[in-house]
């Protein structure tokens, strides 16, 4: 991405932010600094790793709409502008597209697909543009 882009994407991202749309628990630069050498330990379960992991990539998957947006691009999926996503609706999300999916006809997927690619997948189905 040129320097150019580079600014307008963040320049959106700010107003987005002054907007109050970005999700909750988007990670700031100086966040970014203050933990990436950070070695404290803390307690939590595997469930709160699945969920702090599948958000993740659900925002990452928010901010390429924004970037898409931005460059003219069509959004990959369109939820509404004053919906809170929370973990539950994403573990759900994941659940129903893996009892009925979406992808090419298929009866199941297999064990081993990325859940990442069904988050997409169960996203695109549950906010369509």
């Amino acid at each position: 991405m040129n320097m150019k882009r580079a600014l307008r994407v963040c320049g959106l991202a700010a107003g987005l932010a002054m907007a109050g749309i970005v999700p909750v628990r988007a990670l700031s630069i100086d966040t970014f600094n203050e933990w990436k050498y950070n070695e404290e330990s803390v307690e939590a379960t595997m469930f709160d790793f699945l969920k702090i992991h599948l958000h993740g990539i659900y925002e990452g998957l928010d901010w390429a709409n924004v970037v898409n947006e931005e460059e003219g691009i069509a959004r990959w999926f369109c939820p509404p502008g004053d919906l809170l996503v929370e973990d539950e609706l994403i573990i759900g999300m994941i659940e129903a597209e893996l009892q009925n999916p979406s992808l090419g006809g298929l009866e199941a997927y297999p064990s081993d697909i990325p859940v990442e690619l069904i988050l997409l997948h169960a996203v695109r189905n549950v906010f369509p543009c």
